[in-house]
């Protein structure tokens, strides 16, 4: 995806400055359990949303609204495609990330910032499933 390379770009170059042991926000730390992301894909989200507050920063500063929706329409719209075809979290977020690294392993600098924009459109609802009200783990539903 093109049309997010300079977001990756000023992710790398901006991240380094961001606090990284700042509190997260609320962290639906529900939503990671009903979607069973575990594992170094739960660590890699929770490290993403230290920082995935420079993605609306970005967006704010430089690009329109609109886009910043268009870019989160087309995650939407992939994340529902691939959660067709596959059933397990770490298989979709590695789809999630072929969607705009490619199948090539990108340099960490390039990975880091593409975690940082995966958790954005997490917390922001956009990608993954939202527990219904009242779900709390251990009582059998799940994405």
């Amino acid at each position: 995806m093109e049309d997010l390379a300079p977001l990756l770009k000023q992710l790398q170059d901006i991240r380094a400055e961001s606090n990284p042991l700042m509190s997260l926000p609320d962290v639906p730390v529900e939503k990671l359990d009903f979607n069973r992301i575990e594992g170094a894909d739960r660590e890699d989200l929770l490290r993403g949303m230290r920082q995935s507050y420079l993605v609306d920063a970005f967006y704010a500063g430089t690009r329109s609204e609109l886009e910043h929706d268009e870019v989160a329409e087309g995650f939407r719209l992939y994340y529902q495609q691939v959660r067709r075809d596959y059933s397990d979290a770490d298989d979709v977020l590695w789809q999630l990330k072929m969607y705009f690294l490619g199948s090539a392993q990108p340099r960490p600098k390039v990975l880091r910032a593409a975690l940082i924009v995966l958790a954005h459109f997490f917390e922001r609802c956009d990608i993954f499933e939202t527990p219904p009200a009242g779900w709390q783990p251990g009582i059998g539903l799940t994405a």
